[in-house]
């Protein structure tokens, strides 16, 4: 893999779980950022389509190395956040395909 491209890899934590605002949403969450390399792909109209028959639009596709993903929910590139929907394995690589959402 010649990854030439820096991305950030989010985790979200709850610091008490049972704590939410008025609308039920969590509160006091706490995000641990990793700036990893990852090779980065425009998804493709196969993964576009794929994606949209689940109410995700793809955005891209990080190719990153195995033991340097951790299930993290978000993903930073070039100063924009991205949900990751989608993960897939090969080998000492995984793949996070990830969708712009306003609000993350």
């Amino acid at each position: 893999m010649n990854s030439s491209d820096v991305i950030s890899l989010i985790s979200v934590t709850q610091a008490d779980p049972n704590a939410i605002d008025s609308d039920g949403n969590p509160i006091g969450a706490i995000e641990t950022s990793t700036d990893i390399y990852a090779d980065v792909f425009s998804s493709g109209r196969d993964e576009f389509n794929a994606a949209g028959v689940n109410g995700h639009t793809a955005s891209f596709v990080f190719k990153v190395h195995s033991f340097e993903y951790h299930d993290e929910t978000l993903a930073v590139y070039n100063g924009k956040r991205y949900v990751i929907y989608r993960t897939s394995g090969k080998g000492d690589n995984t793949y996070l395909y990830v969708e712009s959402k306003v609000g993350v």
